[in-house]
């Protein structure tokens, strides 16, 4: 799995030459919810997502065509400290597919698919991450003119994890710029598909989440996020406080 870290690493170097061509940092996600927006075609976007016990998790993503993007997701655990590293059994999908374009009356369309969740992943008999990935999803995005830009998003989604609790959810959000270097972001899972496994997971208040993005340059962002600010997660009185740094070039 070492060759993995080294591909991402080696994959950065190659294409910092590429920074003065054309990017654009459109939220593709707000925290863990999936929007509309896209990278540009032939852009390519890295991402390393740190959350707690020394999680990673490393993204890559591309703008295959103007309307898709394809992309892949691999971590582990411990991978900060000096414990056992336990890597994920699996890498993950992320796939999206633009069906109607933002006009000044309708909103952005999008279907896709994500199969990574957050946390541990629970083999037998769960089958699931800790916090369920969005799986097969569908989501509309709309942005306005609000002292900067502002985006809302609304969408529902079908996991496939845990069959034993399998219901269509809910999912919707924001993002807003607050000056020229930061944008602001909250969203609100309504995991309606993982309220019937208190004894170990969600609690049914569903996941609010929020995060505040620095963007010193139009290709790199630093995101503080808070995960779970309802404590959702059973026994929990904190939500997770995790970094993610995304960085933007094309080929």
């Amino acid at each position: 799995m070492k060759k993995i870290i080294f591909l991402f690493v080696l994959l950065n170097i190659l294409c910092i030459e590429n920074f003065a061509q054309k990017v654009e940092f459109q939220p593709v996600e707000l925290i863990h919810a999936p929007t509309a927006g896209l990278l540009l075609r032939q852009n390519l976007s890295f991402k390393t997502y740190l959350y707690d016990e020394g999680s990673l998790l490393f993204y890559f993503n591309i703008g295959l065509f103007s309307r898709l993007n394809l992309g892949i997701s691999y971590g582990g655990k411990n991978l900060i400290g000096d414990e056992d590293i336990l890597w994920n059994n699996r890498m993950e999908l992320n796939i999206k597919l633009r069906l109607v374009n933002e006009t000044y009356s309708i909103p952005a369309i999008a279907v896709g698919y994500n199969s990574q969740g957050i946390g541990k992943y629970f083999e037998n008999p769960y089958n699931r991450y800790f916090i369920k990935s969005y799986g097969f999803y569908l989501v509309m995005s709309k942005n306005y003119y609000f002292y900067g830009n502002m985006g809302l998003h609304l969408g529902a989604n079908y996991s496939g994890e845990n069959q034993k609790d399998d219901d269509i959810n809910l999912f919707l959000g924001l993002d807003k710029d607050v000056f020229s270097n930061f944008q602001f972001a909250m969203e609100y899972n309504f995991a309606l598909n993982d309220n019937d496994t208190k004894e170990l997971f969600g609690q049914g208040k569903g996941f609010l989440n929020c995060k505040i993005s620095y963007i010193p340059l139009n290709n790199i962002s630093f995101e503080f996020i808070l995960f779970d600010l309802l404590n959702n997660r059973k026994d929990s009185t904190n939500p997770i406080r995790s970094l993610r740094i995304t960085y933007i070039t094309n080929f």
